[in-house]
């Protein structure tokens, strides 16, 4: 049970990293480049969701495995 804690408690410390990254970039980055209101920041945006959504699906497969394979040791 103590993976399953450690692999929600990475989850959750990367889903805060990247909305970090995605804030610093719209605050900070688009406004000096004066991308905010265009669709130059589009591709940033997709990739940006392509990495939240690989992020969970990993740490959810990790915590699966955490669940129903409790006597293995992965990290």
């Amino acid at each position: 049970m103590k993976q399953v804690f450690y692999a929600g408690v990475r989850w959750v410390g990367g889903l805060v990293g990247l909305l970090a990254v995605d804030l610093f970039a719209e605050f900070f980055v688009f406004e000096w480049l004066e991308w905010n209101g265009t669709d130059k920041n589009d591709w940033f945006f997709m990739l940006w969701w392509s990495v939240v959504l690989i992020w969970t699906l990993s740490c959810g497969y990790r915590t699966w495995r955490g669940i129903f394979a409790p006597d293995t040791d992965r990290s």
